[in-house]
């Protein structure tokens, strides 16, 4: 039915399908999954009968009575509450990071390279530091396709920071590169296996890479492995690491930079308002009682009223206030 040459026909299917697809328990699916369902079938169309051939259902406007039932179907589902609350990995928390430095993501980490890395020395604050540069090769948001020609690899500089002691990242990388065999650093793969056993004065891991499927487990498997529950990914340490630039006031740019985020709407995602920023607001608008004259008689007298609590984690620049 989908190789159909009418239009007309595969439209009330599709629309049909919409409308009725649930899961086996009678549940409804959440609009984003439905969305899913209908972009894998129009991927088998264009498999089966080639792209110039086959129907565009999202585009093509023969297939408005479609498009029309699919915004009917989700705007209902939204209503419901169906598909309205957005699951995303815990971060981890201040004191779990301290216990785990882990990965992003398995598919690119096992693509990871030591040739991506560079060790030099640059002045910082007035001292001369150690300072790793990383050199992005490949992403999810950076494929290298002819469409992000344009678009500069991301490059990540690290200073080393002393008085973190050993949980500085560059004093970790020093560790990793002095413990891994020059084989390892040869065949360029990042991530290689530990030795079952360790000799004093020899290299701790072989040359042999991890597994994709090792990689992507990997902080799962760690939080089970320290009793730390909930939803904990690979991707919770990369939540942690842009939440808490957030939470320090760090610059959106420098954020981007770091992350690789392409737009701020995505990087946003991750700007969480902290509990007493929301405690604040809270008591702002229950301050109903206060009357605007007895307001502005006390401002009078006193200049205005500013809580400092209000900008607690903000930061300006380039900004001109007038208060009046």
């Amino acid at each position: 039915m989908l190789l159909t040459d009418n239009h007309e026909e595969l439209c009330k299917v599709l629309s049909s399908f919409v409308m009725e697809t649930c899961k086996e328990d009678g549940k409804e699916y959440t609009p984003k999954s439905i969305y899913l369902m209908i972009a894998g079938l129009q991927r088998a169309m264009r498999q089966h009968k080639g792209r110039s051939s086959s129907f565009n259902i999202f585009s093509d406007s023969r297939f408005e009575l479609f498009h029309n039932i699919c915004d009917h179907k989700f705007r209902t589902l939204h209503q419901q509450g169906i598909g309205a609350k957005s699951k995303h990995a815990n971060a981890l928390t201040d004191e779990e990071a301290n216990k785990y430095l882990c990965l992003r993501g398995g598919n690119e980490h096992r693509l990871l390279r030591f040739s991506q890395f560079i060790r030099e020395t640059a002045t910082a604050d007035g001292k001369e530091r150690a300072c790793y540069i990383y050199t992005e090769q490949g992403s999810k948001n950076h494929s290298g396709g002819m469409g992000q020609l344009h678009l500069d690899n991301k490059v990540v500089h690290h200073f080393e920071v002393p008085e973190e002691g050993s949980r500085d990242y560059v004093h970790i990388l020093d560790q990793y590169f002095e413990k891994v065999p020059r084989e390892a650093i040869e065949k360029d793969n990042f991530y290689v296996r530990s030795l079952s056993s360790i000799v004093e004065g020899k290299p701790w891991f072989n040359s042999v890479p991890i597994g994709k499927n090792k990689l992507s487990s990997m902080v799962k498997d760690m939080c089970a492995a320290g009793s730390i529950d909930s939803n904990k990914t690979n991707h919770s340490l990369r939540s942690f690491g842009v939440t808490t630039m957030f939470k320090k006031s760090v610059p959106q740019k420098l954020i981007q930079e770091r992350s690789g985020h392409r737009s701020l709407t995505a990087l946003r995602v991750y700007e969480k308002s902290k509990n007493e920023q929301l405690l604040e607001t809270s008591r702002l608008l229950c301050d109903g009682d206060v009357k605007d004259d007895d307001r502005n008689e006390d401002e009078s007298k006193d200049g205005p009223k500013v809580n400092p609590a209000m900008f607690s984690g903000c930061s300006f620049s380039n900004c001109t206030f007038k208060l009046d």
